[in-house]
């Protein structure tokens, strides 16, 4: 066991109680936090962590959380409960989506996808779709599912997978990855009281799309170079990738409208509407710090009278902070050629954004008439 120690508000200090983590090399488990008397080293509060695994090649779940007082009385644990009626496959599994995520197709070969192209014909490969079951089970395996509460209370996570709006072929697909679908809120007392939220990713100018995007742009599966400037020594060649672009960014939808419901077992009590600031990436450069931005916030009641409206506007124009940079790495498979790898380098930028002004609106029962009031955000410079 190792212990590392970090100083707090100069009176106290933190030490952090680590292990190595049995079977997976190079890796620790934080296993106990101190808080400690500077002076006296007399013990404040100790946090302890308890986990289980996941998969024959274990993946640590953090089980509980345990709080311990300067009386070395132990209150009831902080519970994690996880999705573990599907376990994952080994690390180097080839039963993954084009994003990543675990498929449940364990007769893969090999990363390449199959794909296919009246210029060129088909050629095999893997099933690099994401999970087709309605429950989501494979993508989901591992993901956490409860937390309960000291108090007997808990939060239970519904999930969903991602989708998308594919404007080529007209159509929403599915996408890797889980969104949340339905949260549910128990107070420890009956379950007559609970409180859900439930969401929706609808467009609201189109509502049979979805709202969601790839925030890396169209999926790709392969490029095609027929005769001409493009292509080598006028042979047309075929170019295969083992993983769709921009997966290194880490997220893979985004939405521009998010609906959430909330209702109790015996009411639906309204619903608000999110519009959602959309920005994909271009070239090789990473926007995250654009995506998601509120635009607006709408809150209806059931009969789906507007009751309050704000709308906000951004500065995503602010002078850039910094900027690092990230490589992505994948392996290219190009037709009658070897096998290549390709690295591609990403330009994170670090922007200062700012909230520059908000409007309210305030309607009366008929969601017709309103009041209106507004503010503008100034920011002090040169600090």
């Amino acid at each position: 066991q190792k212990s590392k120690e970090m100083y707090s508000r100069i009176t106290q200090k933190i030490i952090f109680n680590t292990v190595e983590q049995s079977g997976v090399p190079m890796s620790t488990q934080l296993n106990s936090m101190e808080i400690r008397d500077l002076t006296s080293n007399d013990l404040v509060k100790k946090v302890h962590f308890t986990y289980g695994s996941i998969g024959s090649q274990p993946r640590r779940l953090l089980s509980s959380v345990t709080m311990e007082g300067d009386s070395q009385q132990t209150e009831p644990p902080y519970m994690f409960d996880y999705f573990t009626d599907q376990t994952l496959p080994g690390y180097n599994s080839l039963a993954i989506d084009h994003w990543g995520y675990y498929n449940g197709v364990t007769t893969n070969t090999t990363l390449f996808p199959a794909v296919s192209n009246p210029a060129f014909g088909s050629l095999s490969g893997a099933n690099r779709n994401p999970d087709s079951t309605n429950d989501i089970r494979y993508m989901r395996a591992g993901s956490l599912h409860k937390i309960t509460y000291p108090s007997g209370g808990s939060t239970t996570f519904t999930y969903e997978a991602n989708d998308y709006y594919d404007s080529l072929q007209s159509e929403n697909k599915r996408a890797g990855g889980l969104r949340i679908k339905q949260i549910t809120i128990h107070d420890g007392i009956d379950s007559a009281n609970n409180l859900v939220k439930s969401y929706q990713y609808k467009n609201e100018i189109h509502p049979s799309r979805s709202s969601g995007y790839l925030v890396a742009g169209q999926l790709e599966l392969y490029k095609y170079y027929g005769t001409g400037v493009e292509s080598q020594n006028e042979c047309p060649y075929v170019v295969r990738r083992t993983k769709a672009e921009g997966t290194s960014i880490g997220q893979v939808a985004a939405y521009r409208w998010v609906t959430e419901y909330l209702h109790t077992v015996t009411n639906n009590d309204g619903y608000t509407r999110y519009e959602l600031q959309a920005a994909q990436e271009t070239g090789r450069s990473v926007n995250q710090w654009r995506r998601g931005k509120v635009l607006s916030k709408s809150d209806f009641r059931n009969d789906n009278t507007l009751l309050q409206e704000k709308t906000f506007t951004h500065n995503l124009e602010k002078e850039m902070i910094d900027r690092v940079y990230g490589v992505e790495v994948a392996v290219d498979w190009v037709s009658h050629m070897d096998t290549t790898f390709t690295d591609l380098k990403f330009n994170f930028y670090s922007y200062w954004t700012t909230l520059d002004s908000e409007s309210v609106k305030i309607f009366d029962s008929s969601g017709v008439e309103h009041v209106e009031t507004s503010r503008e955000l100034d920011y002090a410079t040169g600090l």
